[in-house]
């Protein structure tokens, strides 16, 4: 009888250990489906915004998880749209101080062509003169837009910079646990 309950114990045991290594295998995947890919997705993507490739867009399945992970593809989402708008508008402000440049050179072409065929006029060159001076009056207000600009393009990057550095840590919490799980 001993040997039989021996045996009965020993069966039980078995099925025991091979059910719960069959359930911790799945856990363990289902893990690395819902938390590890998604993990690595983002450090995919922040790599890619990192080279410059501001059009890349997260999953949209991960857009809409309830959980930390959706919040952190929101978070990651909202940060590559405020840093398209800020190159947009970092652009933009080289536009136009590249229009203002043009226009300066244009306008001391025809401050030269004026003043070399009409020097006997001293009504044209004071003429002249007045237009100059509002080019110069305009380059000054477009330098201090682009000043403006540059000071709003700093504060944002700061802001960035703290929002990746939230990411990153989110990120590195994230591996840390998966790794305690593991």
């Amino acid at each position: 009888k001993v040997s039989l309950s021996t045996k009965h114990t020993t069966i039980t045991i078995s099925i025991t250990i091979v059910a719960l290594l069959i359930f911790v295998s799945i856990m363990a995947f289902r893990i690395n489906a819902t938390t590890v890919k998604p993990v690595n997705q983002f450090v995919e993507h922040i790599n890619q915004l990192a080279d410059g490739h501001l059009n890349v867009q997260i999953n949209k399945a991960l857009l809409d998880r309830r959980d930390e992970i959706g919040e952190l593809s929101v978070s990651i989402d909202h940060l590559t749209v405020k840093m398209a708008a800020m190159i947009k508008q970092v652009q933009q402000g080289i536009d136009k101080v590249a229009a203002t440049s043009l226009n300066l050179e244009e306008t001391s072409e025809e401050i030269n062509q004026g003043a070399s065929s009409q020097a006997s006029s001293t009504e044209e060159i004071s003429s002249t003169m007045e237009e100059m001076l509002a080019n110069i009056s305009q380059s000054r207000v477009n330098a201090e837009n682009v000043r403006v600009i540059t000071e709003k393009l700093s504060k944002d990057v700061t802001v960035v910079e703290a929002s990746s550095l939230e990411s990153a840590d989110a990120i590195n919490e994230i591996a840390k646990r998966i790794s305690v799980i593991d």
